[in-house]
């Protein structure tokens, strides 16, 4: 009988996809005992949601553990970028 080596792989995907970067970039697989923490920053414009899927999160930190496959998505939502001038109202 072969000895099975058992490990779990992590797939992360980002929507809308650019929209942010994690670290670490790229993971290797995760074998059973093991942890791996992740973080997501959102690009410019953006705000993260949250994590969905194997995890669900409000928090862009997160720890995930070989107990299982993992498929993370983030969801990250457009911001309105403000103008650097501000127009006041006179009235008419």
């Amino acid at each position: 009988m072969k000895n099975e080596i058992i490990y779990y792989n992590v797939d992360v995907t980002i929507i809308p996809e650019n929209a942010a970067t994690i670290d670490p970039q790229r993971f290797g697989p995760l074998f059973p005992g093991d942890s791996i923490s992740i973080t997501i920053t959102p690009n410019k414009g953006y705000q993260f949601d949250q994590w969905m899927e194997t995890v669900s999160s409000f928090e862009p930190n997160i720890t995930i553990f070989g107990t299982e496959n993992h498929h993370l998505t983030a969801s990250l939502v457009e911001t309105p970028e403000l103008s650097d001038q501000v127009q006041v109202y006179n009235g008419p």
